[in-house]
């Protein structure tokens, strides 16, 4: 199962964090979702819909090929834009996901006031619990 979240200064980054945290078979299936975005470029993939969200640390996160075209986003939404051959380049950051065992990539948002951390193996069911109580 897919899990999203929004996190304030994450672990220490120097940017707050929006973190999917999944396993090895969740990350086939968001590279494969984001395989197909090739064709259909002006769609979205709202990862919120598909993804168990933090009840305290609710986000929106859309995944596009296109630039928003409105500035004036909430702040709790969130856009991975991925054009070609961004798109490409992020299926290849994700396929080593699915073979270790605790391990992560980083991507970069719109609005850049927040970094994509893509987690497998590193935040369970119980810690997901711990941090909505």
């Amino acid at each position: 199962m897919l899990r999203l979240g929004f996190f304030p200064a994450f672990l220490g980054l120097s940017s707050n964090a929006v973190l999917i945290a999944a396993d090895s078979d969740d990350i086939k299936s968001l590279y494969g979702a984001i395989s197909r975005l090739s064709e259909a470029p002006a769609e979205s993939l709202a990862i919120h819909e598909i993804a168990q969200v933090s009840r305290k640390h609710s986000v929106r996160l859309f995944v596009t090929a296109k630039q928003p075209i409105s500035s004036n986003t909430a702040s709790s939404i969130y856009y991975w834009v991925l054009p070609e051959p961004a798109r490409i380049a992020a299926v290849e950051m994700l396929v080593p996901l699915t073979k270790g065992s605790a391990c992560h990539q980083y991507f970069d948002l719109a609005p850049d006031s927040a970094s994509l951390v893509v987690s497998v193996g590193e935040y369970d069911a119980k810690w997901w619990q711990r941090i909505d109580d």
